[in-house]
């Protein structure tokens, strides 16, 4: 049995010994903010509890480390995992804020003003990351593989806990749900590395990418808030300020800054690029996912060059 394997068997083990947590985004695939934006009032109070009954599911069943030496080997031996198994729709870019929003009054936004903002980046800012993608779909394709590969993960883990107990394992689902369904991680990463990444050159832009860029990448996104967000206050209807903030930033923080998994999935795909497979499928599956991408995009560009078109200003990462 290799060590890796006896990691994902004591998790296993320790998801089965113990209560694991409990709460509304361990119990419920809608988000917190859609319930209460839903005419769903939620106490300050529901909401924390909420937020960090995931973060210690989180912890308990994803470990940093862990998850790292697994993506790590997938990238290293194991045959591409279909990014797109699941027919999901990713999106690869947020929406942009309109001429009233602080965001909107510079032409170069600082911290300050996208930290007021719900939305982050500007329809420029868009367009774009847009333009990455449509040249160098290696980029975004490396996001997707990443989610597939998280997804992968949890799918392992699963069927680890199920040699224990069936009924715990299919508890797991939900939680497994909003990890592989969250458009976030990929579209405002997508963005935050974008803005770093050079337009109109030669070579394609993952190969300008490496540790430093997509450190400071995530700091960005720290920096303005993009893994916190607050309701307004809406008196009339009853509804008081609720502050959210992303439970699973940690992990994200391991993923992507701490442990280099990340750039792991970006040496794999810049591999794939140059025509290094690990496996007979690897080449079909890498040009059917490169051509999803550039369909994705050819689609986001259409809606995105209508500045006034609601379906994208309002866009919610799914299709």
């Amino acid at each position: 049995m290799s060590s890796l394997e006896s990691e994902l068997q004591d998790i296993a083990q320790k998801a089965c010994s113990s209560d694991l947590p409990h709460g509304p985004l361990i119990e419920s695939s809608r988000s917190l903010i859609v319930e209460h934006a839903s005419m769903r009032p939620m106490s300050q109070q529901y909401i924390n509890d909420a937020m960090k009954s995931f973060a210690a599911m989180t912890r308990l069943i994803m470990p940093g480390d862990t998850l790292h030496r697994y993506i790590e080997d997938h990238c290293a031996e194991q045959p591409l995992v279909h990014p797109l198994q699941n027919e999901r729709f990713p999106s690869l870019a947020t929406g942009w804020a309109d001429e009233h929003d602080p965001l909107m009054q510079k032409a170069t936004p600082g911290i300050d003003d996208r930290k007021r903002s719900m939305v982050k980046f500007t329809h420029q800012e868009v367009l774009h990351c847009l333009q990455i993608c449509r040249h160098s779909p290696e980029v975004p394709l490396t996001l997707i593989t990443l989610q597939a590969l998280i997804d992968s993960y949890l799918s392992d883990v699963q069927k680890h806990i199920a040699t224990i107990d069936k009924e715990r394992a299919m508890s797991l689902q939900t939680f497994k749900d909003h990890w592989s369904f969250a458009s976030n991680l990929t579209r405002f990463f997508m963005m935050a590395i974008s803005k770093q990444l050079p337009e109109g050159s030669e070579h394609s832009a993952i190969d300008h990418i490496d540790q430093k860029m997509i450190t400071d990448a995530f700091e960005f996104l720290e920096d303005i808030r993009a893994f916190e967000a607050q309701t307004p206050d809406l008196p009339l209807l009853g509804m008081q300020s609720r502050k959210f903030a992303c439970p699973a930033q940690q992990l994200l923080r391991d993923v992507f800054v701490t442990n280099g998994t990340y750039m792991c999935v970006v040496e794999k795909m810049r591999a794939m690029r140059d025509g290094v497979f690990l496996s007979p499928t690897d080449p079909s599956v890498y040009n059917a996912s490169r051509r999803f991408v550039e369909a994705l995009v050819k689609l986001m560009e259409a809606i995105a060059v209508k500045r006034d078109e609601a379906s994208f200003s309002k866009f919610s990462g799914k299709f």
